[in-house]
């Protein structure tokens, strides 16, 4: 195709070189406008996705992509020049006769080379656009990739990267964004961890709270504990002060109704000297009988404080049932025959011995004994009864009952506590200290037994103890323990 050209005539040669040059030279200039087209959007996103991010912008070097885009666009303009030029200064030196050459004679020449350059400028046009599209996709492709990272990271996904190595300044974006990636992932990392901190210490200030808490509220609970263990001991102690009170008013009451008996006899018998035998025997015998209640109050207050601080002697040894009851009723069978009173035995079958301190089994029958003697009126009858008990455990029991006026139901749960009597004990006309019942039942419970009564006002009382066959006795160790005591 030069051939042809170097014969064309010098002003159709310079045209048709500005021709093939600006057509050559528009395909590369519209790839280069539609590249920074391309690229004006994508600056855009990344400049408002890494403002954070610190670019050094040394890294980027002297041909980045818009010089090689200038430079493809001036090798494609100047090449066509060039040659043009070449093939002009070529044709400049040829005569100029031959422009004058008949016209007929070049129009198949013509025709030739306009279909030359027809398949020049296509040729030149798929060459553009297969670079323009060339260039776009080298510049899209690292581009979009890097925009899905900066999607992905946005959703949470900070340990996406984009891993682009090259020299320009998509290269010096992607290993921007990737170290902007790389400092999110160890803030949030550090974050996490001091949010774990602070929860496990919150956690932990809650669980120290709780359990202070939880000791306060026990240490509350245990002063409220000992405020009512506090309020109860001093309801029991001024309860135990005024017992004692009355203790002392009762005994100085029991002790001078005696004293003063023998003392106004004492008297009558020294202001009367000449007072006839008889009535001074009277008087001895009143007086007589004033002592022996007084010694037996006397006795039954011993008997009671060293029962209750546990300084009374015990004499634990194996007795007979049959003897207790019989020693029992012959010491107190002269008061029921001055009463006309019928005493009969039951003694049922059961075992003939137990372990016990006889006196002080004897002291409670005759207690009960003398209780009911006392209470029952003429001509009535008392009887005695003894069983044994194997359910839930074996014991033998030993009930007095009587025809005597009985107990009001008020006062049955009373008849065991101290200086008690049925009635006002201040106009009771019947003997006794108030502590025979109560001195029982303290034997009674140390044998391990129990007692109680039972009465139908005006038909009779009913009372009844028990001695368990199954109580450890260490006798040995009783009668030293006690007789250290006493």
């Amino acid at each position: 195709h030069m051939g042809i050209v170097a014969d064309l005539p010098l002003r159709e040669s310079i045209r048709l070189g500005i021709y093939a040059g600006a057509g050559l030279a528009i395909f590369p200039i519209f790839s280069f406008f539609i590249t920074e087209r391309l690229l004006y959007p994508v600056r855009r996103i990344l400049a408002e996705k890494t403002r954070a991010v610190h670019v050094d912008e040394s890294r980027i070097i002297k041909i980045n992509t818009r010089t090689r885009l200038v430079s493809i666009l001036f090798a494609t303009v100047l090449a066509p020049l060039i040659a043009l030029g070449e093939l002009t200064y070529r044709r400049m030196g040829s005569e100029l006769g031959t422009l004058l050459q008949d016209v007929g004679q070049m129009q198949p020449v013509m025709s030739e080379l306009a279909t030359v350059i027809v398949v020049v400028i296509i040729v030149a046009l798929f060459l553009a656009g297969g670079i323009g599209v060339l260039l776009a996709t080298s510049i899209s492709n690292p581009l979009g990739h890097i925009v899905r990272v900066i999607k992905d990271v946005e959703r949470g996904n900070l340990q996406s990267r984009s891993n682009l190595i090259s020299n320009d300044e998509i290269g010096v974006l992607s290993q921007s964004f990737d170290t902007m990636a790389a400092e999110l992932e160890k803030s949030r990392s550090e974050l996490e961890d001091l949010n774990r901190n602070l929860e496990y210490r919150v956690t932990e200030k809650t669980e120290n709270l709780s359990k202070a808490y939880e000791r306060l509220q026990f240490s509350n609970q245990n002063l409220a504990v000992a405020n009512r263990e506090l309020e109860d001991a001093n309801t029991k102690l001024k309860e135990l002060d005024q017992l004692k009170s009355d203790f002392i008013s009762m005994v100085s009451h029991e002790l001078r109704t005696p004293l003063t008996s023998i003392k106004a006899f004492a008297e009558l018998i020294l202001m009367k000297p000449h007072m006839t035998s008889s009535k001074k025997g009277k008087l001895i015998t009143i007086i007589d009988n004033e002592s022996d209640r007084l010694a037996r109050l006397i006795n039954d207050i011993l008997d009671l404080t060293r029962v209750e601080s546990g300084k009374l002697r015990w004499h634990i040894t194996k007795v007979y049932v049959e003897d207790i009851i019989q020693a029992s009723v012959t010491s107190l069978q002269s008061l029921a025959d001055n009463k006309s009173l019928h005493i009969t035995k039951d003694m049922q079958k059961s075992p003939a011995t137990l372990y016990g301190d006889r006196d002080r089994l004897i002291q409670v029958v005759e207690n009960i004994l003398s209780n009911a003697i006392k209470f029952t009126p003429q001509g009535g009858s008392i009887k005695v009864r003894v069983y044994f008990e194997k359910i839930p455990k074996p014991f033998t029991a030993i009930e007095i009952s009587d025809t005597g006026i009985g107990i009001p139901q008020e006062d049955l749960g009373l008849v065991f506590e101290k200086f008690h009597r049925s009635g006002d004990v201040l106009t009771m006309h019947t003997e006794g200290s108030g502590l025979g019942l109560a001195i029982s039942r303290q034997i009674v419970e140390y044998h391990g037994g129990t007692i109680w009564a039972s009465s139908n006002e005006g038909y009779g009382s009913t009372f009844t103890f028990t001695i368990p066959h199954d109580k450890v006795w260490d006798i040995e160790g009783e009668e030293q323990a006690t007789s250290v005591q006493t």
